[in-house]
């Protein structure tokens, strides 16, 4: 497989926005959990440890991104000119998606259990 620099890079920078937004958001719902009826709040800290389990796993797929190519044919300045060719030493993983489903889905539905045993309770 061969990639252009914009092309490799246009993924590396989304991967670093995703990252950043997974760990910001689980930030933010252990920041705010307090600031919600104590019933919602279990909900909360769901949330965030779905996000830390997904920013986690992200950071992991980036990791084997950037390890699974190489820069060739570098042209002038940080190699604007150049291609990303496949690693031969490295296979890019993508393993790591099915192990974050694997531990988020079940998250995922025992955050809705809890938002719907809360919604019935104020009822």
């Amino acid at each position: 497989m061969e990639l252009s620099f914009l092309q490799y890079n246009i993924v590396y920078n989304l991967f670093s926005l995703t990252i950043a937004v997974m760990f910001a958001a689980g930030i933010y719902f252990v920041a705010t959990a307090g600031r919600i009826a104590e019933r919602y709040r279990p909900a909360m800290y769901v949330s965030a440890l779905i996000v830390f389990v997904a920013g986690y796993h992200y950071f992991r797929i980036f990791q084997s991104w950037d390890a699974a190519f190489e820069l060739a044919g570098a042209g002038s300045g940080m190699g604007r000119g150049g291609t990303y060719t496949a690693a031969s030493d490295h296979v890019f993983n993508e393993a790591y998606r099915y192990a974050d489903w694997l531990l988020t889905v079940p998250l995922l539905i025992v955050e809705l259990y809890i938002v719907t045993k809360a919604r019935d309770a104020a009822k």
